[in-house]
């Protein structure tokens, strides 16, 4: 999104000819033999690049290349991909002082391509925005100036919607209370199970809230390694249902007993012989850990 902005904000003003009148060769310094560093002004700037074959001009600037007025194709092939232009001189007679005019984001420059000898080509030119960082601070206030009273209006209307699901959940909860009451009883006479990695599950209680049953449990691991619940699956009566769960955390360290609950789906016609059984799964299938015979009234 920030993207966008930058260029719409900048992208305005931006010339449609060469960036400067003539090459600016007091805006340059060179690094090394062939390798030539130039700045940019205001983001304009206009620079020579010497070149001959079978050399190549490589030109990087600070920003993604947005377009490319390409030099002539019968003298040069030019290639560009993402901060990066490729000029590669085809012929040594290339007509002199041809303009190539690049644009990345918020800069435009013309790089004048010159003529040039073994001995004397620019092999690399690196273009630097001395005034990058300052814009984007100003792109930064002028997004936030755009963006922020939607933002704060946003959040304002999520905060909302949560108080009202809030309430929703409540009315529903306090309805269930007020028509079916609650019962909390022992999910069998066996409310412990283990399995051959000392993994161990305790059924707690069977809570009836309303219509609603959950089973509460936790899984203990006394085993030396992490125990990571995946899912929780659960049946009733040999028929798999779909059961939200939760537990506190999802990994269990060894020495840790994590509670949890998981919704036993079950209707109240079937609650006098409805039996169910719990598999808390882990990445490895041999270690999983299952309470059954769980009894729902």
């Amino acid at each position: 999104m920030r993207k966008a902005y930058l260029i719409a904000l900048f992208s305005m003003n931006a010339p449609n000819a060469l960036a400067e009148p003539a090459p600016t060769d007091s805006a340059c310094s060179y690094a090394q033999p062939s390798v030539k560093i130039c700045s940019t002004k205001d983001g304009k700037g206009a620079f020579e690049a010497f070149t001959t074959p079978p050399a190549v001009v490589y030109i990087v600037l600070d920003e993604p290349i947005t377009h490319v007025i390409q030099p002539p194709s019968k003298y040069f092939k030019t290639a560009s991909k993402d901060n990066s232009v490729t000029i590669a001189p085809l012929q040594k007679d290339f007509p002199d002082r041809t303009p190539v005019v690049i644009t990345a984001g918020p800069l435009t420059v013309t790089v004048v391509l010159r003529q040039g000898t073994a001995e004397k080509s620019d092999v690399q030119l690196i273009i630097k925005d001395p005034d990058r960082g300052s814009r984007d601070v100003e792109i930064d206030r002028r997004v936030d100036e755009k963006i922020g009273p939607r933002e704060k209006a946003l959040d304002e209307r999520e905060k909302a919607l949560e108080k009202r699901a809030e309430a929703r959940a409540n009315e529903i909860l306090l309805e269930d209370l007020a028509h079916g009451g609650i019962d909390v009883r022992s999910p069998a006479e066996t409310d412990i199970a283990r399995n051959a990695a000392a993994i161990i599950i305790h059924g707690h209680y069977v809570v009836r809230i309303g219509g609603k049953r959950f089973l509460v449990l936790s899984v203990e691991n006394r085993g030396p390694e992490d125990f990571q619940v995946r899912s929780v699956r659960v049946w009733m009566n040999e028929r798999e249902l779909k059961g939200d769960w939760k537990f506190d955390k999802t990994t269990i360290a060894p020495g840790q007993d994590v509670r949890g609950a998981v919704l036993l789906p079950l209707s109240g016609a079937h609650s006098s012989k409805a039996r169910f059984r719990v598999v808390v799964e882990e990445a490895d299938k041999d270690r999983n850990v299952e309470l059954g015979d769980i009894e729902v009234r």
